[in-house]
């Protein structure tokens, strides 16, 4: 039975480092107008999390020395889990986000809000944050900057692993980079900060070990798989390919052969047999990785036939009952919705690849976190102005496919199972009794398996 999904609010804190000047005296500085240098964090499940030379931090909701946001944009709503979203922070600390690789104009907290914008919400930050850089380096004064940039910062010595201790409290190195930064925008122009702009002193971040991040993250989620197992049926899930994964890998390069692929796609496919062979997480997989996927799933080119899809579909489904992360390169795909958008057209598929769909709809009931998603109500936009949709009518369109059919029966019969087993909840207080609920959904779904044994 369906989880009614949990949503938390995103949101993302502006701040303008200039604290106004930028808009005063930026024609005088730069000849271009400027409402502010942005500084951009992202605040979730209680907490502000933001991006520089010394890491990934975060600290209460407007608790750096920048006091308030000068803007508060509200990106909508997650339906990623806290644990989850930790455990991503770390992941992306330990990775892509590690303090030395921060540059001010290339790899700076607003690509980090972004990017985190997009995991949470499937949404961007606003073009005009993510394209000042590029305003500011298109004028003279801008070489210049980038010139100091690439010179040692305040903050640029912090050791990596403050990174993944994703510090507590009100932060003294933190942002020692941005208002460098403003010093030195102001000191090109022949000004200096004033003694009232001199940011107070604050006490310094309190570290905590990465191990113990870790440890907070992999207890909470054992106590959500504790809580949820207890009155949860096994799923029904199909482990063998009659292929292995490697064979299956090796079958989808060969039917890729006559496919020009680029230099990306090139990498993706390596990355993707380094994380199904591999003992890596699925880091590994880069942020190109869906696009591949999209391509051989949606694109219908010539050189891609049949073949290809059903042998990256069954990698999929064999990721899904052997990889407990698999959840995370499901939430990157909340922007194109790449694999549901192709479950979706179910009908108007080849057998094969009607049956490989099914297969994986059916093994990511496997995990938890992977069968809430496919249980998604949150609706997104079809293809083709066929309306709305959501992951749940995508999920219950393939298992009554699937069920009807008669070559794949025993996976429609399989994923019908698991449905009407995931449980629901009601959207109640704590105090109130848990209690299950048959949705009109799942009486659908009887009444269809009755008929199809009928």
């Amino acid at each position: 039975m369906a989880d009614i999904e949990a949503t938390t609010i995103v949101s993302l804190y502006v701040y303008d480092l200039s604290r106004g000047m930028a808009r005063n005296m930026s024609m005088l500085l730069l000849g271009e107008q400027i409402d502010g240098i942005w500084h951009t964090s992202i605040v979730v499940f209680g907490r502000e999390y933001f991006y520089g030379a010394g890491g990934i931090l975060q600290c209460p909701p407007s608790g750096t020395r920048l006091g308030q946001p000068n803007q508060i944009v509200n990106l909508g709503t997650t339906q990623v889990t806290r644990s989850i979203f930790l455990q991503h922070i770390v992941d992306l600390g330990t990775s892509t986000y590690k303090g030395n690789q921060y540059d001010i104009f290339t790899h700076n907290c607003n690509t980090f809000s972004n990017d985190l914008a997009n995991f949470l919400c499937g949404t961007s930050i606003p073009d005009s944050i993510l394209n000042l850089p590029r305003t500011v380096l298109n004028t003279p004064l801008g070489q210049i900057l980038q010139q100091f940039a690439q010179a040692p910062l305040v903050g640029a010595g912090i050791a990596d692993n403050i990174l993944p201790n994703l510090p507590r409290g009100r932060g003294g190195q933190d942002l020692g980079l941005e208002i460098d930064i403003r010093e030195r925008i102001l000191a090109a122009g022949g000004l200096s900060m004033s003694d009232d702009d001199s940011p107070t002193s604050s006490p310094a971040p309190v570290g905590r070990p990465k191990r113990d991040i870790l440890a907070e993250v992999e207890e909470e989620e054992r106590r959500e798989r504790e809580e949820k197992l207890k009155n949860r049926e096994p799923p029904i899930v199909f482990r063998d390919f009659g292929n292995s994964v490697e064979e299956l890998l090796d079958e989808l390069e060969k039917s890729l052969a006559n496919v020009e692929l680029n230099d990306d796609e090139m990498r993706c496919m390596h990355e993707l047999r380094e994380y199904a062979l591999g003992s890596e997480g699925s880091w590994v997989l880069s942020d190109e990785f869906l696009n591949l996927i999209g391509r051989i799933l949606l694109s219908g080119e010539p050189g891609i036939g049949d073949d290809s899809r059903v042998n990256c579909l069954k990698v999929l489904a064999w990721l899904a009952v052997t990889k407990d992360d698999v959840i995370l390169v499901l939430h990157q795909d909340r922007r194109d919705h790449v694999l549901m958008r192709y479950a979706s057209h179910v009908d108007q598929l080849s057998p094969s690849c009607q049956e490989a769909v099914a297969l994986l709809i059916c093994n990511l009931f496997e995990n938890l976190s992977t069968s809430e998603w496919l249980l998604y109500i949150s609706e997104w936009e079809s293809e083709n102005n066929r309306g709305p949709t959501s992951n749940i009518r995508v999920t219950t369109k393939v298992g009554v496919h699937a069920l009807l059919s008669k070559e794949f029966k025993d996976i429609g019969s399989a994923l019908v199972y698991n449905f009407v087993m995931k449980e629901v909840k009601t959207a109640v207080s704590k105090n109130t009794p848990k209690v299950s609920i048959i949705t009109p959904i799942q009486i659908a779904f009887c009444s269809t398996t009755m008929r199809a044994q009928n």
